[in-house]
C-alpha cells in the first residue's frame, strides 16, 4: 500500500513584482500574439501557437495576448531571481527528490481537474476562473495538474515540482493572473521506514503544526485515530 505525502507553497507577489520588471519582447518575436493582437476581423483566431506548439481554439477561448506573453518568461529559473534563489534553497532541502521545474503551462482540462477530483460544476471549471485556450485545453492552474502523470511516470519516490500557473484573478494587493506555486511529494510503503523519511525530509515539531492546522478546521473528526497517529509519527516539517 502507498501513502502520499504533499504540500504546496506559492508565491503570488514575488512573481507581480518580478514581471514588472522582465524586459518585454518584441512583438515580431511573438507571431501568436502578434495573431491574437492584430485579427482583422476582431475575433480570436482559429488557431495559436505557443512556444512552437499549435493548438485550436473555439468558443471557450478566453485567454489574452498579454496573459500568453507571460509564459516565455520562466521567472523561478531565471539566475539570481528571487523565485529560483528560494526554489533552490527549498530543493536544497529535499536532495533524493527529483526536480520538475520546465514543465509546460498547457494542459488538458482532464490534467488540471478531472484527474484531481473537480466536480463538474466546481467554480473553478469556469471561464471567469480559468483561462481556457478551447473547452478541453487550459493554462494550469495549479501545479497540481501534473501531479498524476508524475505519479504515474514514477521515476523517483519523490519529486518537487515548480511553476508558473494561472488564474483570472482580479490584480490587487495580494493577487496577479500570473504567480508561482511549488509543489512536492513522496510516496512510502506502508509502515515507511523512519530512517528512510529522515534521509530526505527535515524533521520539525508534527504536534505543533497538527495543533495550529485544526485550530479552525473541522479536519479531526476526518481523521482515524490510527491515521494521526502516522501523521504525527512521520518526520515530514522543515525544520526552520
Amino acid at each position: 500500500m502507498r501513502i502520499l505525502l504533499s504540500s504546496t507553497a506559492s508565491c503570488r507577489n514575488s512573481s507581480r513584482c518580478a514581471l514588472l520588471h522582465i524586459q518585454r519582447l518584441s512583438l515580431s518575436s511573438r507571431p501568436w500574439l502578434q495573431a491574437l493582437r492584430h485579427n482583422s476581423s476582431g475575433t480570436t483566431p482559429k488557431e495559436i501557437k505557443i512556444e512552437g506548439r499549435t493548438y485550436k481554439t473555439d468558443e471557450w477561448a478566453n485567454t489574452p495576448a498579454s496573459i500568453l506573453d507571460a509564459v516565455p518568461r520562466k521567472l523561478h529559473l531565471q539566475p539570481d531571481h528571487p523565485l529560483t534563489i528560494t526554489r533552490k534553497l527549498i530543493e536544497s532541502r529535499f536532495p533524493g527528490y527529483k526536480t520538475h521545474n520546465d514543465l509546460f503551462p498547457i494542459v488538458t482540462t482532464a490534467q488540471n481537474f478531472d484527474s484531481l477530483g473537480f466536480p463538474l460544476d466546481h467554480v473553478g471549471r469556469s471561464r471567469t476562473d480559468t483561462y481556457y485556450i478551447n473547452k478541453e485545453t487550459v493554462l494550469r492552474t495549479h501545479t497540481s495538474a501534473h501531479q498524476a502523470d508524475t505519479f504515474r511516470n514514477n521515476e523517483s519516490e519523490g519529486y518537487l515540482i515548480s511553476a508558473d500557473v494561472y488564474r483570472r484573478d482580479a490584480i490587487d494587493r495580494s493577487h496577479y493572473p500570473v504567480f508561482h506555486q511549488m509543489e512536492g511529494a513522496r510516496t512510502w510503503d506502508r509502515p515507511p521506514s523512519r530512517k528512510e523519511m529522515e534521509k530526505s525530509v527535515g524533521r520539525g515539531d508534527p504536534e505543533k503544526m497538527w495543533k495550529e492546522a485544526t485550530k479552525s478546521t473541522d479536519i479531526r473528526r476526518l481523521r482515524t485515530p490510527k491515521s494521526r497517529r502516522i501523521i504525527l509519527e512521520t518526520p515530514i516539517h522543515l525544520q526552520s
